[in-house]
């Protein structure tokens, strides 16, 4: 049987402060009887379960809100990824020490992109995705228009295949926009490093960025942007 512990005034008293602990307390999981019958929250910490009540959850959801709050001011012109793999010790330096990491980007020009860069075999980096939103929304837009005006004529199977607004529409279904830039990136040689993952980004999207962090504790990607500097500056 699972054992569930109760926290120690030691550790209600790093609430706030203790930002793995804050980020796990404020999403604490409800813990129910076999009938569905809610009993408590639980808090998983360093690898034990605490039991957590409704109050001790909401202090601890409201401290995660300030401090993602200050998260989010303190990103400014930063290239900062949210780490949505595990964290795990520096294997090397300069290690990116997440497992899977994305961001949503805006460069220079105001185009839209999203990047998303995990670990391979060895001491790689392997890209999935890399997306141009501009793009995507134009063609998810275009999708739509042509699929009205397919329906207007009386839908797919009276207008059926050759029809130029069949075709048009297959186009417009098409995912080119996952694709950006393939070439440049689909058998990339490249330690998994943070300055490397900042020049990959630099290089495919025309950016001008000089810092890279990965946030794990408080971050998802709609709560913000990285927003490249108009221009490289240099010391």
């Amino acid at each position: 049987m699972t054992n569930y512990i109760e926290f120690t005034a030691d550790l209600l008293a790093q609430v706030g402060e203790n930002i793995a602990l804050t980020k796990e307390m404020a999403h604490a999981h409800s813990c129910c009887t076999e009938g569905g019958k809610h009993l408590h929250y639980c808090t998983m910490y360093n690898g034990k379960r605490y039991i957590t009540s409704e109050e001790q959850r909401e202090q601890a959801r409201r401290a995660y809100a300030i401090n993602k709050a200050d998260a989010v001011a303190a990103i400014g012109e930063k290239l900062v990824f949210v780490g949505m793999g595990m964290n795990y010790d520096s294997r090397y330096e300069d290690d990116v020490c997440n497992h899977r990491i994305r961001t949503e980007i805006v460069n220079p020009e105001g185009r839209r992109f999203f990047i998303e860069v995990c670990t391979s075999r060895g001491e790689n980096m392997h890209v999935t995705h890399v997306v141009d939103r501009d793009q995507e929304e134009e063609y998810k837009t275009k999708a739509q228009e042509y699929r009205n005006k397919i329906e207007q004529a009386g839908g797919f199977w009276k207008i059926g295949k050759g029809n130029p607004l069949y075709e048009n529409y297959q186009i417009y279904m098409g995912q080119p926009y996952y694709w950006y830039k393939k070439n440049d990136w689909v058998s990339l040689n490249a330690k998994f490093t943070r300055a490397n993952v900042l020049k990959l980004v630099n290089m495919l999207f025309d950016c001008n960025f000089t810092e890279m962090a990965v946030d794990y504790y408080h971050l998802n990607t709609d709560d913000y942007v990285s927003t490249s500097p108009s221009q490289l500056v240099t010391a």
